[in-house]
């Protein structure tokens, strides 16, 4: 998790700089980076629950990451659409607090050994490391293999679609807004979405299952997507919302739309 999250540190740091070369360079870093830190992430939240709280931690994890979605887009709408100096000093100041959150990764504890959600994925703790990297290896063979698995074909579309959503909510539907400059104050709305729903979805699937979880998010999905339409539309009931400037902003059906797109990633997410 530290060497993955190092790799955003990096990146934030050839920021500060705009050389076109460096900025592309850390780019593949941070690609690569974000697959250790994911994959870290998901072994650590799997070796610290138990079948019955592994739902319950994952969602409540994704709704601490997404608080980001909140905090970041205000941040975009009150402070970004209004810097007229230099980045230099955002860019600094975003470095320092990612790597302030990397330093924080030292002070995690040691996971239980067999407790975990699978069984006792550790163990690695004072072996040799030409042994930890064998292990490594047989289980990213493992893994690989597992796309043959018919449960993991079934979920192979879910995946797909996941990331689709995604794409579509923080790229094309913003630009259905009249003032971009209004993007980061709806999407704080997703935000929102995100960090209720983790935590809420995964006490749900904990409850219930996770079907009924992944069902009732694709719902959420649905009503958004027909918000989407409506906006996309026009007419009397796409009413302007208020902003601080006293101008009309965004579609009230945005912030709506938003927070059901922000409800429904959460869903599919925490269970998928």
């Amino acid at each position: 998790m530290i060497a993955g999250a190092a790799c955003y540190v990096a990146y934030l740091l050839s920021l500060i700089w705009l050389s076109p070369p460096l900025v592309m360079v850390m780019s593949v870093i941070i690609g690569f980076g974000a697959a250790i830190l994911w994959i870290a992430l998901g072994v650590f939240i799997t070796e610290n629950s138990t079948p019955k709280t592994y739902a319950t931690n994952t969602g409540l994890w994704w709704s601490i990451f997404q608080v980001n979605n909140i905090i970041g887009n205000l941040v975009t709408y009150f402070v970004i659409a209004n810097l007229t100096s230099s980045s230099v000093a955002l860019y600094i100041g975003f470095a320092v607090v990612a790597g302030v959150g990397t330093l924080g990764l030292v002070f995690l504890r040691p996971p239980p050994t067999g407790t975990s959600a699978v069984g006792d994925l550790g163990g690695n703790s004072g072996k040799p490391l030409l042994e930890q990297l064998k292990k490594a290896g047989r289980d990213a063979l493992r893994a690989a293999l597992l796309i043959a698995n018919p449960d993991m074909l079934l979920l192979l579309p879910i995946f797909f679609f996941s990331g689709g959503e995604l794409a579509f909510w923080t790229g094309e539907f913003p630009l259905l807004l009249s003032n971009q400059a209004y993007i980061g104050l709806v999407l704080s709305l997703a935000g929102v979405g995100e960090v209720l729903g983790g935590y809420s979805f995964g006490r749900l699937s904990d409850t219930v299952g996770r079907s009924a979880s992944v069902i009732l998010a694709l719902g959420f999905y649905a009503g958004a997507l027909v918000l989407t339409c409506l906006m996309k539309t026009g007419g009397a009931h796409v009413t302007a919302g208020p902003t601080l400037s006293g101008n009309p902003g965004p579609p009230y059906i945005s912030f709506v739309a938003a927070l059901f797109f922000g409800l429904a990633d959460s869903g599919l997410n925490a269970n998928a």
